[in-house]
């Protein structure tokens, strides 16, 4: 028995090739195989890895403040923060003030608003933030983006 190949042609969900098959004059034999599966996407971020301590700084009125994030899944598809920050750059000494947040994951941006006062320090106000989350080279989480009234924000986080 001898095959020759005659064609091989790619669909957009699987491979078809078709082959000859010497067989006295008989038909040409069809082979439909399925594509493989496509991987599924490592990078993605899903929501439940969004949860946990994250730890950065944001920039103020061209102050650099440390800042601890804590996220939580709140429903189905929500988040709870608590935002936490210093009066430096570093998290030495107390908490400066904190407060309480909520918002969402889309996918590719978490959007966290400023809700609630837990301690207030005079002449503060809360800023909502609006980050990207991406994988560092070593795998671990980061993210930065943008705080209202503000420069923007980058944390890391915690045991990532």
């Amino acid at each position: 028995m001898v095959l020759i190949p005659l064609a091989i042609v790619v669909a957009a969900a699987s491979f078809v090739t078709l082959r000859s098959e010497e067989t006295g004059g008989g038909p040409v034999v069809v082979e439909e195989i399925p594509a493989p599966a496509p991987a599924p996407d490592e990078a993605a971020i899903r929501i439940d890895q969004i949860t946990g301590s994250w730890d950065g700084t944001y920039t103020c009125s061209g102050k650099v403040r440390a800042l601890r994030l804590t996220i939580n899944l709140a429903g189905n598809d929500g988040l709870e923060a608590r935002f936490v920050f210093f009066t430096g750059p570093t998290q030495a000494g107390a908490p400066h003030g904190s407060y309480t947040m909520s918002g969402g994951y889309d996918g590719s941006v978490v959007t966290l608003q400023g809700r609630e006062w837990i301690s207030r320090p005079d002449a503060y106000v809360m800023v909502d933030l609006r980050g990207t989350p991406s994988r560092s080279p070593a795998g671990g989480l980061t993210m930065a983006g943008q705080a209202t009234h503000c420069a923007g924000f980058a944390v890391t986080k915690s045991g990532s």
